[in-house]
């Protein structure tokens, strides 16, 4: 027979499932002195304000976005700056911000930063918040010397799709990538039409300084990366002419090459120093996207292929089986026609990452509730009223009580 728990049963089920930490003992000695369901809202007000509530609850949030800080396996390497997006989580989650808010700013934090009229100097923390948000779309294994770079950009799109789909929307769109979804309502023309959102995104890290120019920053760090193991070889080799003259090993002939080492040394180090003074080099940076294409273009001089960005979105063909290589009709950027309530309309406002947000509030916002809903309940209550929670479709589990979901 049903009984009800004690006070400190109570307290203790309470801190453990919002902070995932038992209480301490006078905590717990001080609520079965007042354990007033007063007492019992003010504690549940705190413990959903605290740091620990986000610390607990933002972790399940970064798994469904397949967050990590390491690329794992043959590319084991630390993501620079990924935990910012970690700290944002957990700082979202602690401060209750709006689900729709939490999730826009992730999907185009920037553009709708720029849109509420924030940046450096308007609610300078508002607009780092939005920026750092963006690194959602850097959380995957960052391969950076494809096999084909070519399918590795469409990977890239496909991974983003793939999280949206099942972290979002309770949906595989993923299948559908190279024919239309065998269960679900959903298109080929579906998955190409949001892939095309993404390849018109362009993955980098972003600057969190007024006034700073995000790609230059990255070309000067890269500079200086190039030119640093160089400056250390020259000066290896400067250093053994030295020794040789001073060992008196150096032909006369051969010594002006002293003269002229010193100078190719000069000359690097004052490229590096040159690199180093572009504003915001060392500043702070940011997981992070901005709206370009990227464009696979054949190598100048050379075999193999290279990298363009364009600064104009593009719309993407449809893949014939999956394969880039073989491509079919372009498809126009827009939402998902199943989830729309007409006719999708193309996005016309860059890449169209902020019309993507805004358009899955307007059309799909009851799907999106129930997915977190769904999450939500699993997790505080054993059982999700789904128990596919990432597949809420046609092919997922039914709700065990179809009348209340």
């Amino acid at each position: 027979r049903l009984q009800t728990a004690s006070p400190r049963e109570r307290l203790r089920r309470l801190y453990l499932d919002l902070w995932g930490l038992p209480p301490t003992y006078e905590q717990v000695q001080a609520f079965e002195q007042d354990p007033s369901p007063k007492r019992w809202s003010q504690t549940i007000e705190e413990l959903l304000s605290s740091h620990h509530y986000g610390e607990r609850w933002g972790r399940y949030w970064l798994d469904w976005v397949r967050y990590a800080e390491t690329n794992g396996y043959e590319r084991d390497g630390l993501k620079p700056h990924a935990w910012r997006f970690r700290d944002y989580v957990i700082d979202a989650f602690a401060k209750d911000k709006p689900y729709d808010q939490f999730i826009i700013e992730q999907l185009a934090g920037d553009q709708w930063a720029e849109a509420q009229g924030y940046g450096p100097t308007n609610e300078p923390e508002l607009w780092r918040q939005a920026t750092i948000a963006t690194g959602f779309y850097r959380l995957h294994v960052w391969d950076d010397e494809p096999d084909d770079t070519l399918a590795a950009e469409f990977d890239d799109a496909d991974d983003v799709m793939v999280t949206i789909g099942s972290a979002f929307l309770g949906l595989t769109i993923g299948c559908a990538r190279c024919h239309d979804h065998k269960v679900e309502p959903i298109t080929v023309q579906d998955y190409y039409a949001l892939a095309g959102v993404f390849a018109s995104s362009r993955l980098l890290d972003r600057s969190l300084e007024q006034g700073v120019d995000s790609l230059q920053v990255i070309e000067a760090r890269k500079r200086v990366q190039e030119l640093e193991p160089k400056i250390a070889a020259q000066e290896k080799e400067l250093k053994d002419l030295i020794a040789k003259k001073e060992a008196g090993s150096l032909p006369v002939e051969e010594q002006p090459k002293i003269e002229a080492k010193q100078k190719e040394v000069e000359d690097l180090r004052k490229s590096v120093a040159d690199a180093r003074a572009v504003k915001g080099f060392d500043g702070p940076m940011a997981p992070g996207v901005m709206d370009a294409s990227l464009e696979v273009l054949p190598a100048v001089g050379t075999h193999g292929s290279r990298i363009h960005y364009e600064m104009t979105p593009k719309n993407l063909a449809i893949e014939i089986r999956g394969n880039p290589n073989k491509t079919g009709d372009l498809v126009a950027r827009r939402y998902v026609s199943v989830l729309s309530k007409s006719e999708p309309q193309a996005f016309t406002q860059g890449s169209g990452r902020f019309e993507l947000a805004e358009t899955m509030f307007q059309q799909s916002s009851s799907l999106v509730a129930r997915v977190i809903v769904n999450r939500i309940w699993r997790l505080h209550m054993g059982r999700g009223i789904v128990e596919t929670p990432s597949d809420v479709g046609l092919q997922g589990d039914a709700p065990w009580h179809p009348g209340v979901y």
